[in-house]
């Protein structure tokens, strides 16, 4: 069957804080899911350039377009609002924030495809904190990249990017 040959580009996402930056894994086939089979690497804001471009590099590395019925766990949204919430406690409480609101407030969240020797990160926009409503717009900023700069290349642009767009 046709669908059984679908696959989606490698993908990751960058969930970053004045305080940590977080690449994870994102995979799946019609959703875009973070995979606790894949990569989820924490490094402080001030981490050596090359390890930040090694990191986005392994997370799209270990990104997969599993079929529903190979990967159920994967795809179980009971499963996926554990793994969120195990998430955000464990950031929360690593780097000590209190509150939701004080850490997602002043986080910026770049999702990371990976397609003909490109790398494309959308900055997205948390839009509701309650629904954790992620958006962007056309207009909203876009890094792009040759997926085959070197480590430091990738970690020193996505550094920039993210200082230019801090506020936005």
């Amino acid at each position: 069957m046709w669908f059984s040959k679908l696959k989606r580009p490698p993908r990751a996402a960058l969930y970053a804080t004045p305080k940590f930056l977080n690449f994870k894994t994102v995979s799946g086939i019609d959703m875009s899911i973070d995979d606790p089979k894949g990569q989820n690497i924490v490094l402080p804001p001030d981490a050596d350039i090359a390890v930040i471009g090694e990191s986005l590099t392994a997370c799209l590395n270990a990104s997969r377009s599993p079929r529903r019925s190979r990967d159920p766990d994967l795809y179980d949204y009971r499963e996926i609002e554990k793994r969120y919430k195990v998430w955000r406690g464990d950031l929360m409480a690593r780097h000590n924030y209190k509150t939701q609101k004080s850490m997602f407030s002043v986080m910026q969240l770049i999702n990371f495809e990976e397609a003909d020797n490109y790398i494309r990160g959308e900055k997205m926009k948390l839009e509701s904190l309650h629904k954790q409503g992620w958006t962007r717009k056309e207009t909203d900023p876009v890094l792009n990249m040759h997926s085959d700069l070197s480590s430091n290349e990738i970690g020193t642009k996505i550094l920039d990017f993210l200082a230019a767009h801090a506020s936005r």
